[in-house]
């Protein structure tokens, strides 16, 4: 009875937790487009299925492409009445798709199609379910349907296929509520909705699950060997007829306590112990099998999904293939190429590789070599974050979660310059914060060298790095301050006044160096110069800027500016797969922090709930389509859930919380990130993802 009573408790949160991240299912959904409503039954399928070729190629029985003429062919048993949509897999087999697929199902034995109808294939979506409905068949279960997908104008080069991802077919079944007032059918729809959904959650990226049940038993051990008692915890019923303010005023007390009691406990912990210390072997032992880990996680990627390979899809003419081309050129004559596509350090280092491997072998070096550099980018923020000082884990969790991130882990091996480019921004962040640290000379001129590499490896990234460097001479004069005045008092010495401008300086001296040689050999302007010659025209074009609505109604334009930064918010939690559960936690601790600080109530509670509240007015009104967001901003807003709404906020209050609680640190711990934060509002539209 007493293990029970324990495990009440964690079983109780992890059913909570996954009643959270299984509630999309519950309403068959499929993708973020598509879902079939709770009185709808999603049934996956393992068929057969057969594919009838044409002449040309009847030796190429294992290409799934799908040229004209060509059809797949399937026969199904419904197992419910209502059978009324079919979903089918499809390959994405090219970037531009125009050919159009005739579906057609009828009962088997039967000679005429129950239905057929004519699809454009240019919707389908890579190795994702289409939906082909059809007039719902009342009589279905038990008997036995055949379909077919037949190609009218598909082409190697332009065309679908067949994907390889299992199962490639589902039924979907419609129930009326009448039809679960019998006990079989009822019985029935509760046992297969609950396979889907258990077989649509993907438990290895919600570790939180487990992360959920071992925290909650720690946390019931730690309230029975304290001998917390519940009753002191709890507001007495008297107190409820007391003022606000004192009501108020026992909330936080005990939110306080708990706080604390709980950071105390947690930093006795082994867990906590081995993982935020000041030991530098420690630290670089478990940085290094981070790394371990990232590098593992990533190469074992590369041997699987073969598709994600950035030169899997050489031959469509798109900026890869330009890279590639502009790369063979790289080292024995400069290619004017490599400016039109930015790939500076990038087209060198393949060009190397080619002179020492060969082409085949020197593309597979490369995508080694930004394996290698995206493993080094992981063990990252816990070497810099996770130190006793800072008394917080959150830098080998940050690092846990780069390194078995699979949306980094798809960058890496599909997008070579933009991994690049979070490395260097890595080493310009660590340099930037050891800078501040240290102060030397050496350290002032080395950020300025890494920044200025940072900008040139992706040009786009030159003006973030431009004002950086000028955000940051105040918030080194602040520091230096602290060090030798008396702070608050400071006196602007001017020696330290020219030492914070120094990587600006060398920034300027070696880009002004660059534009030079571009435009004496190639008589062109390179980024910053061609953005004054042309006085940004050509950068406004990919901004939000031209969506906003002229008239000088500033109210519009601060609301598409507000939109286009949660337009980048949902993207971060959608790639970052950031659930509630992981973000309620964070929320709640963070709001607990804020309450131990010993500040007039009132005031506390304004300064938390005021821009929470805002935040949900400005979400309220981009569901809700007003002054045509969806048009203007784009990104399928129309398709988002609630569940993403939801979690756009507590992203955003997280971040709100942070600020409030660190204030200077930080602004001082995210210099470096805030003008990328900024690019990226600003370039919504066409940002990559």
């Amino acid at each position: 009875m007493k293990i029970l009573k324990l495990l009440f408790v964690p079983i109780f949160l992890v059913a909570l937790h996954f009643s959270f991240i299984s509630y999309p299912y519950f309403f068959s959904k499929i993708n973020e487009f598509d879902s079939f409503g709770f009185l709808s039954l999603v049934e996956e399928r393992s068929v057969n299925i057969q594919k009838t070729f044409s002449q040309e190629r009847s030796t190429d029985q294992f290409d799934n492409h799908l040229l004209k003429g060509e059809k797949v062919k399937a026969r199904i048993r419904a197992t419910e009445n209502n059978f009324g949509i079919l979903l089918f897999r499809f390959a994405k087999l090219s970037s531009i798709v125009s050919d159009t697929v005739i579906f057609r199902i009828k009962r088997e034995g039967e000679g005429k199609w129950y239905y057929e109808n004519t699809y454009k294939a240019d919707q389908f979506q890579p190795d994702q379910y289409f939906s082909f409905g059809f007039p719902s068949i009342a009589n279905s279960k038990n008997k036995t349907y055949v379909f077919e997908i037949e190609s009218q104008e598909g082409t190697y080069k332009n065309g679908v296929g067949v994907s390889l991802d299992e199962p490639q077919v589902a039924l979907v079944y419609k129930y009326a509520r009448d039809d679960l007032l019998n006990l079989d059918t009822l019985s029935s729809f509760i046992f297969k909705k609950s396979i889907y959904v258990v077989r649509s959650v993907n438990f290895l990226q919600n570790w939180q699950l487990f992360f959920t049940f071992v925290l909650s038993i720690f946390f019931v051990l730690l309230i029975q060997k304290k001998k917390i008692k519940f009753s002191s915890i709890v507001i007495s019923l008297p107190k409820l007829k007391e003022t606000k303010t004192r009501i108020f005023k026992a909330i936080t007390e005990r939110i306080t306590y708990l706080s604390k009691k709980s950071i105390h406990w947690f930093t006795f912990t082994n867990f906590y112990l081995l993982f935020v210390n000041t030991n530098t072997k420690k630290r670089l032992t478990i940085g290094l099998l981070i790394f371990l880990l990232a590098l593992t996680y990533r190469f074992s990627s590369s041997l699987v999904n073969q598709q994600l390979l950035f030169y899997a899809g050489l031959g469509g003419q798109g900026d890869y293939d330009q890279f590639i081309r502009a790369a063979t050129c790289a080292l024995r004559s400069f290619c004017p190429a490599i400016l039109g596509q930015n790939f500076l350090f990038e087209s060198s280092i393949l060009g190397l590789f080619y002179e020492i491997f060969g082409f085949t072998g020197g593309l597979k070096a490369y995508l080694y070599l930004m394996i290698i550099l995206s493993s080094i980018v992981a063990p990252l923020p816990y070497v810099l974050l996770s130190r006793k000082n800072w008394i917080t884990i959150g830098g080998a969790i940050g690092s846990f979660f780069l390194a078995t991130s699979d949306f980094l882990t798809e960058v890496a091996l599909n997008f070579p310059p933009d991994n690049s480019s979070l490395f260097t921004f890595s080493i310009f962040f660590i340099v930037y914060f050891l800078t501040l640290h240290i102060g030397t000379i050496r350290w002032l001129l080395l950020f300025g060298l890494v920044g200025t590499i940072d900008g040139l490896n992706k040009a786009l990234f030159l003006i973030n790095d431009l004002v950086a460097f000028l955000l940051f001479i105040p918030i080194f004069l602040f520091e230096k301050a602290k060090r030798i005045n008396n702070f608050p008092s400071i006196k602007l010495n001017s020696g330290i006044l020219v030492y914070s401008a120094f990587p600006l300086l060398i920034f300027l001296v070696i880009y002004f160096a660059w534009e030079y040689f571009v435009y004496i050999k190639f008589y062109a302007h390179y980024f910053l110069g061609r953005l004054i010659v042309n006085k940004g025209d050509f950068y406004i074009s990919f901004t939000t800027f031209n969506s906003i609505p002229q008239g000088g109604n500033i109210f519009l334009s601060v609301f598409y500016i507000c939109a286009s930064a949660v337009v980048m918010l949902k993207r971060v939690v959608e790639f970052g797969q950031f659930n509630i559960f992981f973000l309620v936690a964070i929320s709640i601790g963070l709001v607990f922090l804020k309450f131990q600080e010993p500040k007039v109530i009132s005031r506390k509670f304004i300064m938390i709930f005021f821009f929470p509240i805002v935040t949900i007015f400005l979400l309220f009104l981009m569901k809700n389509n007003y002054y045509n967001v969806h048009g203007v901003l784009g990104d399928h807003m129309y398709a988002w859930t609630n569940i993403m709404y939801i979690n756009i906020f507590l992203f955003t209050l997280i971040l709100y919380m942070f600020i409030l609680n660190f204030k200077y640190k930080a602004i001082r711990l995210s210099l470096p990130i805030i003008p990328y934060i900024i690019m990226l509002i600003i370039l919504t539209k066409n940002s990559p993802f």
